[in-house]
């Protein structure tokens, strides 16, 4: 992905453009949407106030049992890339 920071009306790269973006290319520039630092800084210190997570008896197990859920569907997606719908 690459950053720009907006200064006196122009765009000041902040990361290097991809080699295969050529002189032309088209670009749709959106706002970030990241936190800023201070945000960040209250979201964390939020976060940490409500101390370590803790799970009810079963819940570890549960959440095991979904996340292979969507790993398998995510490799089936990704073998459907690969290699066709067969």
């Amino acid at each position: 992905m690459v950053q720009a920071r907006l200064k006196n009306g122009q765009l000041e790269l902040l990361t290097p453009l991809p080699e295969e973006w050529k002189e032309g290319t088209v670009l749709d520039i959106v706002p970030s949407e990241e936190p800023s630092p201070s945000e960040l800084k209250q979201l964390l210190s939020e976060l940490h106030a409500m101390g370590p997570m803790e799970f009810e008896p079963g819940e570890w197990e549960e959440f095991q049992r979904e996340w292979a859920l969507i790993e398998a569907k995510d490799r089936e997606q990704m073998r459907r890339l690969i290699y066709g719908d067969t």
